[in-house]
């Protein structure tokens, strides 16, 4: 909340079993408990309930394929769902998707995504680059967030890129870091230069390929792309953040598996900032194009950082619903309340 520290504690969520989260809520006495996304466990909603904290969902999401699931335990989800003091939907549809499994009309806003108003990374470019061993002016095809079966996707379309453009430099980011060993073999298996980020600084041109394998540092390297995809979304995953690249005004290449993050990709399709590549040669052709034009390159680039500029305004809007919640439950008149 404004002005107050991050957390004063932090720790995971109970077990969704029986007692444990009534005990829980026991110790702590929230006036109210606000849920992220689709954390909407039975027996937490429930004791929550019974202990008379309210509850908000901010940035709230119901996945249309995990609909049938909903639906099929609506009387379980239905009467917990009615208890929820507001939600706070990431667009219209998800607003639909909690209304049709019961939730009061009144309970419910259209909030949007948070994600919009998270800072983008500082980048010194310059710095970037020298710690990389890359060169001034070299274009750079950034893939972040890849999963297993799509880094051999990213490697197919590298090589096409490499014919028209032969000085293309490829970051490589696994989703998951524990996976480096298994990519750097792939990608030697096909005869590229690799070094790794964590083996610190390097000279420029001695290599065609950097590979991610540490955590936190995703975010900044977007910056330094002449164009991003974004993984999980070649393959059946739902995709990752298509924003994360989209602040740092990159155009922004996904997949056709991209449903986690479709309101944005989207919103990022309709501006122009944003391509969806249904495989490995449609996202070598579409990069080509972006790589060959400069002037294309730049609308795409300003289109895309738009949309995130567009859409700011999440995050106070979920603050508000907080203390509409917390006003409702009469928890916002109670001494020591925020």
């Amino acid at each position: 909340l404004p002005d107050g520290p991050p957390a004063d504690a932090s720790f995971y969520l109970p077990l969704d079993f029986s007692g444990f989260p009534r005990r829980v809520l026991r110790r702590l006495k929230p006036d109210l408990l606000a849920i992220v996304e689709t954390e909407l466990w039975p027996n937490l909603l429930h004791e929550a309930h019974r202990s008379g904290t309210a509850v908000a969902v901010i940035n709230a999401r119901l996945a249309p394929e995990r609909m049938t699931r909903y639906r099929w335990l609506a009387g379980l989800y239905g009467p917990l769902l009615a208890r929820l003091s507001r939600v706070g939907a990431q667009s219209d549809d998800d607003a639909a998707r909690f209304l049709e499994l019961g939730l009061p009309e009144a309970a419910v806003r259209v909030t949007g995504n948070v994600k919009y108003d998270l800072p983008a990374p500082a980048v010194d470019e310059e710095a970037l680059r020298r710690e990389i061993g890359l060169e001034p002016g070299r274009p750079v095809l950034v893939a972040g967030s890849t999963g297993e079966g799509e880094e051999e996707q990213l490697l197919d379309a590298f090589a096409e890129l490499r014919s028209a453009h032969p000085d293309l430099f490829l970051i490589l980011a696994p989703r998951h870091p524990e996976r480096a060993d298994d990519v750097e073999r792939l990608v030697r298996s096909r005869g590229h230069r690799l070094r790794r980020l964590s083996a610190g600084p390097a000279g420029p041109g001695q290599a065609d390929l950097l590979l991610v394998d540490v955590l936190g540092r995703l975010g900044a390297l977007y910056g330094l792309g002449s164009v991003a995809f974004v993984g999980g979304s070649l393959v059946p995953v739902g995709g990752h953040n298509v924003l994360e690249p989209a602040a740092l005004g990159v155009p922004v290449l996904f997949g056709p598996h991209i449903q986690h993050f479709a309101e944005p990709a989207g919103a990022l399709l309709r501006a122009g900032g944003g391509r969806r590549v249904r495989d490995a040669a449609a996202l070598a052709r579409e990069s080509s194009v972006l790589l060959a034009d400069d002037e294309q390159r730049a609308r795409a680039a300003r289109a895309a950082r738009g949309v995130i500029e567009e859409n700011r305004g999440a995050m106070a809007r979920s603050v508000d619903l907080i203390f509409e919640a917390l006003e409702a439950s009469g928890a916002g008149a109670r001494e020591g309340s925020p």
